[in-house]
């Protein structure tokens, strides 16, 4: 779906999904620049997953109907697919990389679109001695955010780093899974998406890995 569609098309959903913060962000800006009518999406009922995307809606002055608190894109397909009604249309908010997990959850006759509202690219320069630490193993644990996040620093690396042997964190089921899919070994998924939840992670991984020292 192209941003002229969007314009024209915006009022036909009863249901727009946000599965992050990012992508709030882009499709308020973009409807903001297409001067989308405030009335069209007053009409609409916003959903998030997890608190910080749900936060980002309400800086925008909308309130979300459903917040997902496990912040992870399995329980917020099956919430999303018992709450909203069969034929209601959804569009689903996400990057150009996300997959399509999302959509294939729902499966009682919802009328689902997706809109690619941003693109997470790999960047074109990086701290090379941050890297060689990598390589050196002279870190605790190497922390991904996202699956993007991973794939991007896959596509950088796998030919200078041994990927099997590094120390991973994941945010979340979601990108430990995408992860893990790579064939690599995920060593801590964080509980949550929060930073609370990822702090209470890291300090029980690394208690636990000083209980257990030689």
């Amino acid at each position: 779906m192209d941003e002229l569609v969007l314009m024209d098309q915006l009022k036909e959903f009863q249901w727009v999904s946000f599965s992050s913060a990012e992508g709030v962000r882009y499709f308020f800006d973009r409807c903001q620049a297409l001067q989308v009518p405030r009335n069209t999406l007053q009409q609409i009922h916003f959903t998030a997953i997890g608190e910080a995307t749900a936060q980002k809606i309400e800086h925008y002055g909308y309130s979300p109907r459903y917040i997902d608190p496990a912040g992870n894109g399995s329980s917020y397909g099956n919430a999303l697919n018992q709450l909203i009604p069969a034929k209601d249309q959804v569009l689903l908010v996400k990057g150009v990389l996300a997959g399509d997990q999302l959509s294939e959850q729902f499966t009682h006759g919802q009328m689902v679109q997706r809109i690619n509202v941003y693109n997470t690219i790999a960047p074109a320069e990086w701290d090379h001695h941050t890297v060689e630490r990598l390589a050196a193993g002279q870190y605790d644990l190497l922390f991904f955010a996202s699956p993007s996040g991973f794939h991007n620093f896959s596509s950088l690396f796998r030919s200078t780093l041994q990927m099997n042997l590094l120390k991973i964190a994941a945010i979340g089921p979601t990108t430990a899974k995408a992860i893990e899919e790579q064939g690599l070994r995920v060593a801590l998924a964080c509980s949550g998406p929060t930073v609370p939840d990822v702090v209470q992670s890291f300090e029980s991984y690394f208690s636990h890995a000083k209980n257990h020292l030689p």
